[in-house]
């Protein structure tokens, strides 16, 4: 119970880092950026259809990177300054390894959703949120649209930015889990790209016929696929909980091998 109790403490100790990192709102601004630049050269007329266009567009991919840059590379940072022998004694590694896959996953999706909001609120400087060929198209196939309806754009984008922040989470467990193989700080938090492309390309022909598998159709929440928002957001979290906790369990026998 003690060991439990522990195990909690510096759990919460680590969520509460999240909030006071400068990694984490590093990565904000990098996830902005990345949706910037993705539409670069191709502006469109109102936020709504710039985000959709972003996070179409090659450049979004970096927006995987940041999501990872606060907590990808915990595992081999904390082998290396002796940090992680200091938390194991406090709570177990077991406890350790699981507060860890819960930061990883909580902050970037926290920076992911952070992000995209940040860059609707800029977008909205110059331009007008929506027109009416987009609210009919998001209606008719997208996810969240009665948002949209309500004229709530920024819980709109955030709401996409959730759901893309799930697949980063998984994406930035992925890195943490490939730190504790390479040292190459740059390497490693390249891995959420690699991930993803490969994930991609391995699928494209495997989902063909069943989007409900597809990397895209389940985090891109402009693709509902079962006519319910609940469905789609709960759909889109059990996979990415289940890839974290995958993950961690491996992460989990790598590190026990380690220290």
């Amino acid at each position: 119970m003690i060991k439990s109790n522990r195990g909690r403490g510096y759990f919460l100790t680590d969520i509460g880092r999240v909030f006071i990192k400068k990694e984490t709102y590093m990565g904000i601004i990098g996830v902005t950026v990345a949706l910037f630049f993705s539409i670069s050269g191709n502006i469109q007329t109102t936020v709504i259809s710039n985000f959709l266009y972003g996070t179409y567009g090659v450049g979004f991919l970096l927006a995987f990177v940041f999501c990872a840059f606060s907590y990808g590379t915990v595992y081999s940072d904390e082998l290396e300054n002796g940090y992680i022998r200091y938390s194991v004694i406090r709570g177990g590694l077991k406890h350790y390894v699981i507060s860890k896959a819960a930061t990883i996953f909580l902050s970037s999706v926290v920076v992911m959703a952070a992000g995209c909001g940040v860059f609707g609120i800029l977008c909205s400087l110059h331009m007008p949120w929506a027109d009416v060929q987009i609210c009919k198209e998001l209606a008719a196939s997208g996810g969240y649209a009665w948002l949209i309806k309500e004229n709530r754009y920024v819980l709109w984008l955030v709401s996409y930015g959730l759901q893309w922040g799930m697949l980063a989470g998984s994406l930035s467990q992925a890195a943490a889990f490939a730190s504790l193989y390479i040292t190459n700080r740059l390497l490693v938090l390249s891995v959420p790209v690699f991930c993803y492309q490969a994930i991609t390309e391995f699928s494209a022909k495997l989902t063909e016929k069943n989007s409900m598998w597809s990397i895209q159709s389940v985090f891109d929440a402009r693709y509902q696929m079962f006519g319910d928002d609940r469905k789609m957001f709960l759909w889109a979290l059990g996979l990415s909980l289940c890839t974290t906790m995958a993950l961690c369990g491996i992460s989990y026998i790598r590190l026990k091998k380690r220290i």
